[in-house]
């Protein structure tokens, strides 16, 4: 299997091209307020929030990189709501961008749209008593309601396979001479997030084109891991895995003559070499998507149909989708 110098370049400029859909299109998302007229908005931290009215009540503009929550006054009487957001449409055509307009649109806070704020007053013979305030997402849920979440991986990346005069070197080795170029591997995972500080997730991934000697020779890696991360600074995460690869190389098929009855049978194999493999590595994981920095190296060698004893080393620079639900 052979990868074209073009293939990199022209896949790299088609992204550029579409990334950040919601980015180019959305602009900064709208607050609603929905209650009584003359309340009061700030930012937690401080500082009255860009506002006018309309028919359908207050709208506001907050800065949406430092905006995670409210304070509503009306009448002396004050509370806070946490925000929800809601992804927006436009997020579908960053698939079209192999998961990079995730990132430009998560870093640029462009993803989503505020779900309205709703504010109820309670009153009695003496007046106001107090003020209540509500926000949902598209679950029903409102802004940290669940410690527990959903965890849903997409997204695509560059493989650097590392070589020792085109053979693969021992693990965690030095003989490290030369670093190929990057090929497109693609990968999707399944897991659950526990208040953004622990992830752990099953992972599958796909390097289509995995050199196995200096001829150019290569091999189709699967791999499916066991993933953790630890979030040890806010978006900032280390991860460890352990899981299984697969090199999906061989494929025999014939035919031989059965005398006894007269017939040909059909013979069909496949042969998949395996190895145990661990990863390590840093990242970045915002709202929706994320970024990383991973090595994946065999603990043991695998055969092929023509060589033996490969060892499996690659380093991966990962982007695409990581949402919560």
């Amino acid at each position: 299997m052979y990868a074209s110098k073009f293939t990199i370049p022209v896949a790299v400029c088609a992204s550029i091209l579409f990334a950040g859909c919601a980015t180019m299109f959305h602009g900064k998302p709208d607050l609603e307020i929905v209650g009584p007229p003359n309340v009061q908005v700030e930012s937690v931290n401080g500082g009255q929030i860009q506002a006018y009215r309309d028919e359908g009540g207050m709208i506001l503009h907050p800065n949406p990189a430092l905006t995670d929550s409210i304070r509503i006054t009306y009448e002396n009487h004050s509370t806070v709501v946490a925000l929800a957001k809601n992804p927006s449409g436009l997020e579908l055509l960053n698939y079209f961008s192999l998961g990079i307009g995730c990132t430009v649109d998560d870093l640029s806070h462009s993803w989503f749209n505020y779900s309205p704020v709703y504010v109820t007053v309670d009153s009695g013979s003496s007046g106001v008593t107090g003020i209540s305030a509500i926000s949902t997402n598209w679950l029903g849920e409102s802004n940290g309601s669940r410690d527990l979440h959903a965890l849903v991986l997409l997204g695509v990346g560059f493989s650097f396979q590392l070589e020792n005069n085109g053979v693969t070197p021992l693990p965690f080795s030095f003989g490290i001479n030369q670093i190929s170029s990057p090929l497109i591997n693609i990968q999707g995972g399944l897991g659950i997030d526990y208040r953004k500080q622990f992830e752990l997730f099953y992972q599958v991934r796909n390097e289509p084109s995995y050199a196995i000697n200096s001829n150019g020779n290569s091999t189709e890696i699967t791999a499916a891991d066991l993933c953790l991360r630890y979030f040890f600074q806010k978006n900032l995460f280390l991860q460890g895995s352990f899981g299984t690869g697969y090199a999906s190389n061989y494929y025999y098929y014939g035919e031989t003559y059965d005398p006894a009855t007269g017939t040909y049978i059909t013979n069909n194999s496949n042969t998949y070499p395996s190895f145990n493999e661990v990863g390590a590595g840093i990242g970045w994981a915002g709202d929706i998507s994320y970024i990383s920095l991973l090595y994946f190296g065999g603990l043991n060698s695998f055969n092929d149909e023509n060589y033996t004893n490969v060892r499996y080393h690659t380093v991966y620079l990962n982007f695409g989708l990581n949402f919560r639900i």
